[in-house]
């Protein structure tokens, strides 16, 4: 049977990020977590990734609907069934059952088309956010965890364009940070300010610095 060309899967990914101090009291390199898959996965067995997870209905159907609003049909009445904000919602509970964190609100970075080995098409949408709580452990369809550097992230067996993920989120973090924890509200009051956005000093705006500031402004 040919697929529906228009039907695809929708996954949300989180690249989580610690900040942590080092033994001098200043903050260490950012760590970012990972996650390796099982063997028996579909797509990408064994391979290293960043935790995520994609839509089911029956997972988020059951949660309150779109509200009424005065001269549209409720859904009792046959208008659409409408949620909102489920991307955070579906990101949270898949970090938190896939790896057992908490996460800050999430942040956009990038999106992705990929097709299974079975034919279907995946849409991804990749968010990054920083670490809020919890103890780091593989959930039912991963085998290990590890917190690493974007260096060391280089030398695993990851999904193709992890790496380079995880290094465009280090390149946005702050080079300096006085907290321990800088929450991405913080984040982004604070890159709202930074004069380097508007490509001051030489008058020439980088593209891939605007792609990058773009991106983070889209939530």
């Amino acid at each position: 049977m040919e697929l529906d060309p228009r039907l695809h899967f929708v996954v949300v990914t989180g690249i989580v990020v610690k900040r942590e101090m080092d033994a001098a009291g200043q903050p260490a390199a950012p760590r970012f977590l990972i996650a390796k898959r099982a063997p028996t996965e579909k797509a990408f067995p064994n391979k290293w990734t960043v935790p995520g997870g994609k839509f089911v209905r029956t997972e988020y159907e059951g949660l309150p609907k779109r509200p009424y609003v005065a001269g549209q049909k409720p859904a009792s009445d046959g208008g659409a069934p409408q949620w909102y904000n489920l991307v955070e919602w579906v990101l949270r509970r898949e970090v938190r059952e896939e790896v057992n964190v908490e996460i800050a609100a999430p942040q956009y970075l990038t999106d992705l088309v990929f097709i299974r080995p079975d034919g279907y098409p995946v849409v991804t949408l990749s968010f990054w956010a920083m670490y809020q709580s919890g103890d780091a452990k593989p959930g039912k369809d991963l085998t290990e965890v590890a917190w690493v550097t974007a260096e060391e992230a280089k030398t695993y067996y990851l999904i193709e364009g992890i790496a380079e993920e995880i290094a465009e989120v280090a390149h946005l973090l702050p080079l300096t940070n006085n907290q321990l924890l800088i929450t991405n509200d913080q984040f982004s009051r604070q890159s709202q300010h930074d004069p380097s956005e508007s490509g001051a000093g030489d008058g020439r705006a980088d593209p891939a610095h605007c792609a990058r500031t773009a991106a983070r402004r889209l939530l």
